[in-house]
């Protein structure tokens, strides 16, 4: 394999590669570095050499790269998506799964990909402006497809108070007056529970309606 030419971004963070076919791979600085290829600006140093897997090595740091920033850009687009899901981005759009893990682990490292942050600000949407509680919060999680560690690492770290967000469903649900039938409390009670609470939670948001 015969490299022609090496051309470094102006920041320094990408390194395009172009071969004896006029055929161009683009790397990050990383992987240019981890590949071993000597740099230089002088046209009398080219062409270079190499043997002919590097041509394997070059095709799949650039594909990395492209796979990084489809990745960013489509977060950019679409919003903070869990890893599951974006994986599954990738497969649609033709990466292989090994370039997929290795692209959003580097994302990861730059906190660009933050599933537990993801979460917990999730939570506290969920609890703000539908008055979810944990277990229905847990549910949509695990719908969109976020890891169950990264749930409950965003749940010991949220600040939420789902004794009060039961209180404010309650009083919601009983804003035309509060069931004394036995069946209606009972309904009400299953409601609540389909919210996400748990009975000592809805104990609690009864108890402080009575209060009220």
């Amino acid at each position: 394999m015969l490299i022609t030419k090496i051309y470094r971004s102006e920041g320094g963070n990408e390194y395009t590669v172009v071969d004896e076919a006029r055929a161009k791979y683009t790397l990050s600085a990383g992987d240019f570095k981890r590949i071993g290829i000597a740099f230089s600006d002088n046209d009398d140093d080219y062409p270079i050499e190499l043997p002919d897997n590097f041509r394997e090595h070059l095709d799949e740091a650039s594909q990395k790269l492209r796979c990084v920033k489809y990745l960013q850009w489509y977060i950019t687009s679409y919003g903070e998506k869990s890893i599951k899901r974006l994986k599954e981005k990738c497969r649609e759009n033709d990466y292989s799964e090994e370039c997929a893990e290795e692209a959003i682990e580097l994302l990861c490292e730059f906190s660009v990909i933050n599933e537990v942050a993801a979460c917990e600000r999730r939570i506290g949407a969920y609890a703000r402006e539908k008055l979810y509680g944990k277990y229905r919060i847990r549910q949509e999680l695990s719908a969109k497809g976020y890891m169950r560690e990264s749930i409950d690492r965003a749940f010991e770290e949220c600040e939420v108070d789902f004794y009060e967000n039961a209180a404010k469903m309650y009083a919601k649900l009983t804003k035309n007056g509060t069931p004394t039938d036995f069946r209606e409390k009972k309904k009400l009670a299953d409601k609540l529970v389909r919210y996400g609470y748990s009975y000592d939670e809805i104990k609690y948001a009864s108890s402080v309606e009575f209060e009220d």
